[in-house]
Formats: structure tokens, sequence, C-alpha cells
């Protein structure tokens, strides 16, 4: 049998398939960006009617939560925030003292008001739609906050953006009706939260 140089150098075709290497698998695709909020440049403002006459102004002082952000696709996105029930502060000492009781967030019993986001939509230039479930007071409720994202830049450890909702709750929806009855306190109370978030 004569045995040609070309058949020599060519490989049989089960030596061709073992010498396959490994088709490259897909690279994965990114993964959100993470972000925390920094609770000493974030803001929740909450206002009430008093007394039918006037609107008052106060604040909690500890909040927190994360933020899951997909800039490709937003749908993938997702919020936690909480808010400290016992930091409200509505500078003065005997009414904070009251607020915290009973009567009003309880404390002890519901020491947190949380929203937990269940789904993330654009709406407009740098505006979400973001759905979820908020509890306050031991009631869990659907919550649809209208988001705004105020800003980006590079801060001194990285990436920051800031991001901003209003919304008007009913105390009453929340089993805190103390004062409505009799006009002295509103039901609803207009809430602003503004937050900064640093990635990582």
């Amino acid at each position: 049998m004569k045995l040609t140089v070309l058949t020599l150098l060519a490989p049989p075709a089960a030596l061709l398939a073992a010498l396959a290497l490994p088709s490259a698998a897909p690279a994965p695709a990114p993964a959100a960006d993470a972000w925390t909020i920094d609770p000493v440049h974030s803001s929740v403002i909450y206002k009430v009617r008093h007394m039918g006459v006037s609107n008052f102004y106060g604040t909690f002082k500890e909040i927190g939560g994360q933020v899951s952000m997909d800039a490709k696709d937003p749908s993938k996105s997702s919020v936690t925030f909480t808010i400290q029930t016992a930091s409200i502060d509505s500078r003065n000492a005997k009414r904070d003292q009251d607020l915290s009781g009973p009567d009003f967030f309880s404390v002890k019993e519901f020491p947190t008001i949380e929203f937990k986001s269940t789904s993330v939509k654009p709406d407009g230039k740098d505006g979400y739609d973001v759905r979820g479930k908020f509890t306050m007071h031991g009631v869990t409720k659907d919550m649809t906050l209208k988001v705004q994202q105020v800003g980006t830049a590079e801060g001194q450890h990285g990436k920051i953006a800031g991001y901003e909702t209003h919304t008007t709750l009913k105390r009453s929806d929340y089993g805190m009706d103390a004062g409505v009855a009799n006009g002295m306190i509103g039901d609803e109370v207009e809430v602003t939260v503004s937050v900064e978030v640093h990635a990582g």
C-alpha cells in the first residue's frame, strides 16, 4: 500500500474530534450595580395638617436600604428601604414621646417602616415607576412610587447617585387615626424621600 505524504499529514477524523477544543462559553451578562443608601446624605420629611390651619413638618433621622440598578434592563432592578420609627424627630421631646407611643407609631411593637419593590419600570427621562409592598404599623399595602433620578457623580469613594420620590399616605389606613375625628391632626400625610446612594 502506498501512503502519500498528504495522507500521512492528514490525521483521521476521530483524531481531529479528539483534538478539537471546546467552544468558548458565552460571557456572563454583567450583574446589576449594587448601591447602598447613605443615611448621612438622605432625608425623609413628612408634612401633616395641624388643627386644619397650618402644615407641620417633621423627619426621621435613621434610614437605610439597598438599590440594585440594572441600567440595560430596569425590570431587573430592585429597591429596599427601611425607616427606624424611634428616630422620629418633630423638634419637641414631649411630642416625639407621644408619636412613639401606642396612639401613633408604637415603636416598641413596630420598630421599622419598610418598602420592598416588586417591579421597576422606566417612566420618562430619568424616572422610574417603582411598585412594591409598604409596611407600617403592622399593615402591609401595595404602593407605587414615582421615583426621579436627581443626578449622578463620581464621589470621593466612587460612584454616587441621588433619587427622590413624593407620596401621600392616610394614617387611618394603617391604624393610626388619633386626632383625626376631632380635626386636631390631619389624616393625610405627605412624605418626601430623598436618598443618596453609593456604589458597592
